[in-house]
């Protein structure tokens, strides 16, 4: 059974703050990169992530990244059986970019509220919620650069993660364009394409 020691939803640290960790963890770690990040590897590589970014730290593999400015993350420590994550071939010390990345964080805020309630059965649920974030993860097709995804895809997920989350804010269309460095009709052809609805829809429907 999947068990979860730790985990964080839209997690803030001081901003430019660093993790090391050069013996890792006991448990695995899936992160949900949410703002850009600098990643060091153990051949002195480092890698530029960008918002979106995914890595699944093994047990016992070095982390090592720190925030470019502000620092927010979602991730998941857990248990399990060795083998289990290898049964969904995944992607493991190493960035990608999944085409799922809502959905992702979606889960990441439901298991930390199982979590954090510790309702009845809670671990039963924690268990099926971090098989759900693996399915989606070995469904998704990952990516080796955002650019993959779109030239303004990063700079889009960042400002749909911000508004869903605080849909009570006065949001305007204005304030979507400067936030993105993005003209009106650029701005709804790209959201479009990249979530298949309109911002102005997304966030009626967040409010409902």
């Amino acid at each position: 059974m999947i068990t979860i020691p730790y985990c964080g939803y839209d997690f803030r640290n001081p901003d430019r703050d660093r993790i090391f960790r050069p013996f890792g963890t006991t448990s695995w770690l899936f992160l949900l990169v949410l703002c850009p990040m600098v990643f060091y590897f153990s051949d002195s590589e480092e890698v530029q992530a960008e918002a979106g970014a995914c890595i699944l730290y093994t047990p016992g593999h070095p982390q090592h990244y720190q925030a470019a400015g502000e620092f927010l993350n979602s991730f998941v420590h857990f248990t399990c059986e060795d083998s289990l994550p290898d049964e969904y071939g995944l992607i493991k010390n190493k960035i990608f970019y999944p085409d799922c990345v809502k959905e992702l964080n979606d889960i990441l805020k439901i298991i930390q509220r199982e979590y954090l309630n510790g309702l009845e059965h809670s671990g039963e649920m924690e268990d099926l919620l971090v098989r759900q974030l693996l399915l989606h993860l070995r469904r998704s097709q990952p990516l080796s650069h955002p650019r993959q995804q779109g030239r303004y895809y990063p700079e889009l997920f960042v400002l749909r993660e911000q508004m869903l989350e605080h849909s009570d804010r006065p949001w305007s269309l204005e304030q979507m364009c400067r936030q993105t460095n993005m003209g009106k009709s650029q701005l709804y052809h790209y959201y479009n394409l990249y979530f298949h609805a309109s911002p102005v829809d997304e966030l009626l429907n967040a409010r409902l």
